[in-house]
């Protein structure tokens, strides 16, 4: 019988005890209201099956451990399809997205649980406070604030989070301090919500033909969400982000996960290295005959790698005029 509410967690990060885990799980362990159960779909399966059911008994959590495998007949140099994978796996009618290097407070679940629009949780990011504008100073190989989880154990210290916008540390600005009403979906919502299972797959969730080249799902979704008259209220200091540098592997893992992605060809490999005001090279290769554009998606596509990312020539304003002349954004 499904649960009321899934934490839906992705797991590119593998360090030394699997401590980060640890210390995202015990958060959840600390939760007011208990009734959920948390969906990993996890990119280092192999390495962690063996000892997940004693994770689930030390933190008292029903966890649900999957292998997460990309799709690896297209190439891909990011793959934020991953967040659709909770809504595969679980028929909970509630969904919370739970990534890498996020902390949340006792009240997160409680808050999910008895909302009746979805809800976005305030992108509060969390940057090393001794940082100089120069060059990293934090001692710390992964660049995260070392006083907040010193990656020794599962403890967070919450005494070391900023409290506000313009506290060192604070890497958001003074409007991500207060919540905000149930509205149409917000612009600039980074991922970190809740969203109800069967308006998530009404919309189709994340567009993977938007996310395998960069960093887009979430303009994408708020886009979509709010042409699909989808409302969210938005909840400030209850998930916090730590700052940290992306790792080298695929899905921007920081050791080889089980399943790498297929590399793109040696063309778009070159032209994902194309900044404005070229950007990915798009007229040109198109000239060539080495992609095709599907105009009506707003998304091209390799020809020879099938890698394929969104359509736009000067600057990423052009996704959100490519729904405003469509009559897809509100």
């Amino acid at each position: 019988m499904a649960r009321p509410l899934t934490v839906g967690m992705t797991t590119a990060f593998y360090l030394p005890g699997d401590m980060l885990l640890r210390a995202q799980l015990r958060c959840l362990s600390e939760q007011s209201e208990k009734d959920f159960d948390v969906l990993v779909a996890d990119h280092h399966y192999e390495k962690r099956k063996g000892y997940m059911p004693e994770l689930a008994e030390k933190y008292k959590l029903n966890i649900v451990h999957v292998p997460y495998r990309p799709a690896t007949h297209v190439a891909k140099k990011l793959d934020c399809a991953a967040f659709n994978a909770p809504y595969c796996f679980s028929e909970s009618p509630r969904i919370v997205r739970y990534s890498c290097w996020r902390f949340v407070r006792p009240d997160f679940t409680k808050i999910c649980l008895e909302s009746s629009t979805n809800v976005d949780f305030r992108f509060h990011s969390c940057e090393p406070k001794n940082r100089k504008p120069q060059f990293r100073d934090d001692n710390s190989a992964t660049d995260h604030d070392m006083e907040i989880w010193d990656m020794k154990s599962d403890f967070v210290n919450w005494n070391a989070i900023p409290k506000k916008s313009g506290e060192p540390g604070a890497s958001w600005g003074p409007d991500a301090d207060s919540d905000a009403p149930a509205e149409l979906f917000y612009k600039n919502c980074y991922g970190n919500y809740m969203v109800f299972r069967d308006q998530w797959l009404n919309v189709n969730g994340t567009d993977e033909t938007w996310s395998s080249l960069a960093h887009y799902e979430d303009i994408f979704f708020c886009v979509t969400a709010r042409n699909n008259k989808m409302v969210c209220k938005r909840v400030a200091h209850k998930l916090y982000r730590l700052h940290h540098f992306y790792g080298q592997h695929s899905g921007r893992a920081n050791i080889s996960p089980d399943v790498e992605f297929t590399k793109p060809c040696a063309q778009c490999e070159a032209a994902s290295n194309v900044l404005e005001p070229k950007r990915f090279n798009i007229k040109a290769r198109v000239a060539v005959g080495e992609i095709e554009l599907l105009e009506s998606k707003g998304v091209w596509v390799c020809k020879t790698c099938f890698l394929c990312g969104p359509i736009y020539h000067t600057g990423c304003h052009e996704h959100v005029e490519h729904h405003l002349e469509r009559n897809r954004m509100t």
